[in-house]
């Protein structure tokens, strides 16, 4: 089972365990304000470079319309598409998330176990989102084109063409068939597929793509895509709600979780252990939770 942590203080623990639910932050109002907006450029020019090389002599014109469409969805959606995330760590007991995500003295670490975390009978207030765990990528833009030619690798997209191809022809199909309905409706579902597929790979991509120098966070976040864009009923606008912190107003979406995801909950350094873990116990108790809760290993003293 997969563990995820996530650092934060005693009055925004007491809300999350009481209500069942996080506060999922739009992408744009992150810590990195390069964030989201540098992966979606890098994405997009490397995409514009496959079209730009593209000479395969079989299905050359066909892989250039398949990146022209890639283009065309990731200007169009990408920015405009309501995206928002619940940030986590691969770190227990971390001395720099100690001081960056809590108040001095007053730090609190949720362990959660991840497969367990979202209700399974997909919560209303997630209605019109796609919902997906990923580790962000702290990398520097040549890493990080690397990384997008795993995400988007055209021998893999041959190889799916020619698994089609093989496919069409044992129930007599004919995709090299000139002005065939049954041809070309057959490539139009291929190409949907494979295409809503290397799109939704690259988004998360662009969404999960940080500057290395925040490398030391080793972030996995929940990620909430906006399934559509272009949405016409307000039954299928995702919800969207609104905060102020520092002056500022912030959108956000609300998460509901599995309380019987949490697995431990770290104190982290202070002066007090024993009389916020009395409290903490008699939370718990209120919300029938059990759970391990312990203090931090940290030899930090805050003063």
């Amino acid at each position: 089972m997969t563990s995820v942590f996530h650092y934060t203080s005693g009055a925004a623990l007491l809300g999350i365990i009481s209500n069942s639910e996080f506060w999922a932050t739009d992408i744009s109002f992150l810590n990195d304000h390069k964030e989201h907006v540098i992966g979606y450029e890098a994405s997009l020019e490397y995409i514009e470079e496959l079209k730009e090389k593209e000479d395969e002599p079989e299905f050359g014109p066909w892989l250039k319309m398949l990146y022209q469409q890639l283009i065309t969805y990731l200007r169009s959606n990408v920015i405009a598409r309501q995206t928002y995330v619940v940030s986590f760590s691969k770190n227990p007991d971390s001395i720099a998330h100690w001081f960056s995500y809590c108040e001095k003295n007053q730090g609190y670490c949720l362990e959660f176990e991840e497969e367990a975390f979202l209700e399974h009978d997909e919560s209303e207030l997630l209605t019109g989102f796609t919902t997906i765990f990923a580790d962000v990528n702290y990398a520097d833009a040549e890493s990080f084109r690397k990384k997008l030619g795993e995400v988007v690798s055209k021998q893999s997209i041959l190889n799916i063409m020619l698994d089609s191809q093989r496919a069409a022809d044992l129930v007599g199909v004919d995709v090299q068939a000139q002005d065939n309905p049954i041809s070309e409706k057959y490539l139009l579902a291929v190409s949907n597929r494979l295409m809503n597929e290397l799109f939704s790979r690259l988004i998360v991509s662009s969404c999960s793509y940080k500057d290395k120098g925040f490398s030391h966070e080793a972030e996995r976040r929940l990620v909430l895509l906006q399934k559509n864009v272009n949405v016409n009923s307000a039954a299928e606008t995702p919800v969207m709600k609104f905060r102020e912190k520092n002056g500022a107003i912030f959108p956000y979406a609300p998460v509901r979780f599995n309380r019987s995801s949490i697995k431990r909950i770290i104190i982290g350094p202070c002066a007090d252990y024993d009389f916020k873990k009395s409290g903490l116990l008699k939370l718990l108790k209120y919300y029938n939770l059990e759970c391990e809760v312990e203090p931090s290993s940290s030899s930090l003293r805050f003063t």
